[in-house]
């Protein structure tokens, strides 16, 4: 589910889209990424029916999405459509807290942490720069 969710869904849409994007250029593809600790991917078991973890699958999915974003930029070199990766930083969600499958001791840090978060605003200003700024517009 969470390979679905954050990174095959974002893969499809983005090629259903790509010939519409060329031909509307200057376009930018831009995908919110998080951190991650992931630095590889095992494809003997893509969808950790092994040995699924929550922050593994989150840490993997965000790692596949920064290898296609940085995939999709080399072959859009020249087209006017650029590729790029936003991590906004830790920012004041409640989307730990709706994780069930996050260890607890990882769960009660971000809790304790979230009021030094960065609040959704500022985090979306970061995103609306990489969107919008002349200064990036030829710049994956």
């Amino acid at each position: 589910m969470t390979t679905a969710v954050n990174f095959l869904s974002r893969f499809v849409l983005t090629n259903l889209l790509l010939e519409q994007l060329k031909a509307s250029a200057p376009a930018r593809i831009i995908s919110i990424v998080g951190s991650h600790q992931a630095k590889e991917i095992n494809f003997d078991d893509f969808m950790l029916k092994e040995s699924y973890k929550a922050n593994r699958a989150l840490a993997r999915s965000t790692f596949t999405n920064l290898l296609f974003m940085n995939e999709l930029a080399r072959r859009m070199q020249g087209s006017g459509v650029t590729a790029n990766c936003v991590d906004p930083g830790f920012v004041r969600t409640n989307f730990v807290a709706k994780d069930k499958g996050m260890p607890g001791l990882l769960k009660f840090m971000f809790k304790f942490f979230k009021p030094f978060a960065i609040p959704p605003e500022k985090a979306a200003k970061t995103i609306l720069y990489v969107a919008s700024s002349p200064e990036l517009e030829n710049k994956s």
